[in-house]
């Protein structure tokens, strides 16, 4: 189902399907050094997970039915952008 040589770790982006039926698409937080399946089988009765446009939120793993992990295209960085990057900071 995942692999699990597959180390994903930090926010991992999801679309997420509840036991009401409510489905969401966002991002789980993860601990560092946690990768998403580590997350769900974990002891831990919730995960934390920020759905798009609105507040983080911890969610009972238990109301979770289905979590689809999305994998993501890396966006193209042009050299305008790694400027004012390196200005911000």
């Amino acid at each position: 189902m995942f692999d699990r040589n597959d180390r994903v770790e930090g926010p991992v982006s999801a679309e997420i399907t509840l036991a009401s039926g409510r489905q969401l698409s966002g991002k789980f937080i993860l601990p560092a050094g946690r990768t998403l399946v580590e997350a769900l089988n974990g002891p831990s009765t919730f995960i934390e997970f920020e759905p798009q446009g609105d507040e983080r939120t911890f969610i009972a793993k238990s109301a979770l039915q289905s979590v689809t992990p999305l994998k993501l295209v890396p966006r193209q960085t042009t050299g305008t952008e790694i400027a004012a990057s390196s200005a911000a900071q």
